[in-house]
């Protein structure tokens, strides 16, 4: 669900509908919106990739600062957290040579 969800605002990026900062923070948000209402109404035994929207953005690391983008990363893990759900991590990165 995510995956298509990041690819439908990215063409919509793309093809010019949206633009600039406004853009991304549209993505973002709903994004983590979405996240944040498949936790609650799923409940599942495992979340995982919570960030998997990194991928599509070379300026991630900048917009994973913004306070929009924080207080939803917040709230999911509040949500995984009060539900008990195991948040999976990929550790993979830390074993890659540099």
């Amino acid at each position: 669900m995510w995956m298509m969800l990041v690819l439908i605002f990215q063409s919509r990026i793309t093809a010019g509908h949206w633009t600039g900062r406004e853009a991304w923070k549209n993505l973002y948000c709903r994004y983590f919106d979405q996240q944040y209402d498949m936790i609650r109404c799923l409940k599942p035994a495992v979340v995982g990739h919570m960030d998997l929207i990194r991928i599509f953005d070379d300026g991630y690391r900048a917009r994973l600062e913004m306070d929009f983008v924080r207080k939803r990363i917040s709230r999911n893990r509040i949500a995984i957290r009060d539900l008990g759900i195991v948040l999976d991590f990929n550790l993979r990165a830390l074993y890659r040579s540099t």
